[in-house]
């Protein structure tokens, strides 16, 4: 068999798999043993709620956040500002400590539910600067070194919710055997 043949077939069998699996979903919901939802509601649209911003953090009140393999910076979060929203955001000041001694220091916006995240404020060793752009942005679940992917899967969510600022400090102080990330 030439190689174009081969080409044919292998397209073929990849049509046929496809058309035969969209008629197997259009038959599901034909069925009549299956009982659509008539009830069903759709929620109200999600809606961001008001954003105070916290005082600047008090070193005492810092807790470590462990990274695996991350770079030489050392990273903490406030323990004193951390809350979950009403709307289901989980709010919390990060300070990263790098290598060369300078920090940065956000108030950020974690939602479990979509896995973004948003910054609301960067310190400015006075006070509070707005980013110029504050957009919701998508944690990278799959780089293991990166701290917001961390804080998702092993410190603030479990299952797509936010966890209370309760158990975060406990899972923090007392960590699972087996890292989530």
């Amino acid at each position: 068999m030439n190689v174009e043949a081969v080409r044919s077939l292998r397209v073929a069998c990849v049509a046929l798999v496809l058309i035969s699996g969209a008629a197997r979903a259009g038959a599901f919901f034909e069925d009549p043993a299956v009982e659509l939802n008539k009830d069903f509601v759709e929620g109200p649209q999600w809606k961001e709620g008001k954003t105070t911003l916290p005082g600047l953090p008090d070193p005492a009140h810092l807790m470590e956040v462990q990274v695996p393999d991350a770079s030489d910076n050392t990273y903490y979060f406030d323990t004193e500002s951390l809350v979950v929203g009403q709307d289901g955001v989980t709010r919390l000041t990060l300070v990263t400590r790098h290598r060369g001694g300078g920090e940065t220091v956000t108030f950020e916006g974690i939602r479990c539910v979509t896995a973004e995240y948003r910054i609301y404020g960067i310190a400015n060793g006075e006070g509070w600067t707005p980013p110029r752009q504050n957009p919701w942005r998508p944690i990278h679940l799959g780089r293991y070194k990166d701290l917001r992917a961390v804080l998702y899967t092993s410190v603030l969510c479990k299952e797509g919710f936010p966890m209370t600022p309760e158990r975060v400090i406990k899972r923090l102080r007392y960590p699972p055997d087996e890292p989530t990330y």
